[in-house]
């Protein structure tokens, strides 16, 4: 093979690549993309529609609600049960001992109080109520306040319909409150909290140096007059929770 054929080899190769590069298929295919984006979307096609679980996952995050008081470091009384499809407020008992148990409500399938130990050793009591109840609101009948009559501590109005809960084996009384897209528990203990305080619930961030929104408060409940203290906790879903939930309960 002579020069002036290997020159016209390199010559036609030259020319393949530069046409391959420059093709319309190509040009079209890099326009359609825009970074992590290029392999979800090659030929202009969308992006995949999220499945139920992950719609599940910024909801979870949304409602991770941390309590920090004097005695408690961000413990974890608010959280969602994708699986289940309740919301659930958890109440640190650490000075009342409850025999583990769960208590279902009458009438209301998958409302359920359950006293149990935390992974901590935390003794907890949990009310657990479906996503749907409280979305809508159910019937619990006239709205009421605390057993004392006082306000219900950072609830609008002061007062939600409520149910009164039997603990077998137990003189601890409860007493579960639900509204539209709010809830609550009050637990009556066998001693005197002595001050009311009230304690912020905030969303739980990654930076710890940060400070989430305020999802619910714990607020302790002083004896009066014949009625007997106890701890007071409730939560309200934001509106842009709430609407993602609505969105998955459709």
């Amino acid at each position: 093979m002579d020069l002036k054929q290997l020159k016209w080899i390199f010559l036609s190769i030259i020319v393949v690549l530069v046409g391959c590069k420059d093709s319309p298929s190509s040009i079209r295919n890099n326009a359609s993309c825009n970074g992590s984006e290029c392999s979800n979307n090659q030929e202009g096609q969308l992006p995949p529609t999220p499945s139920k679980e992950d719609k599940w996952i910024p909801i979870q995050k949304g409602m991770d609600g941390r309590l920090t008081t004097p005695f408690i470091q961000n413990f974890r009384s608010i959280r969602i049960d994708p699986v289940a499809g309740t919301a659930i407020i958890v109440l640190p008992l650490e000075s009342v001992i409850m025999a583990e148990m769960e208590v279902e409500l009458p009438n209301y399938p998958g409302a359920k109080l359950v006293v149990m130990q935390e992974a901590d050793g935390t003794n907890v009591i949990a009310f657990h109520l479906p996503l749907s109840y409280l979305m809508k609101g159910v019937d619990f009948g006239d709205p009421q306040r605390l057993p004392s009559g006082d306000p219900l501590p950072a609830i609008a109005g002061g007062e939600l319909p409520a149910m009164r809960v039997g603990i077998p084996a137990s003189k601890v009384k409860v007493f579960v409150y639900i509204g539209v897209e709010v809830f609550a528990i009050y637990v009556e203990v066998p001693f005197d909290p002595y001050i009311r305080l009230t304690f912020p619930i905030r969303q739980h961030m990654e930076d710890p140096e940060a400070k989430g929104d305020i999802l619910g408060y714990f607020t302790t409940i002083p004896k009066k007059a014949g009625y007997s203290g106890g701890f007071f906790l409730s939560t309200e879903i934001p509106p842009e929770i709430a609407r993602q939930i609505d969105e998955i309960l459709e």
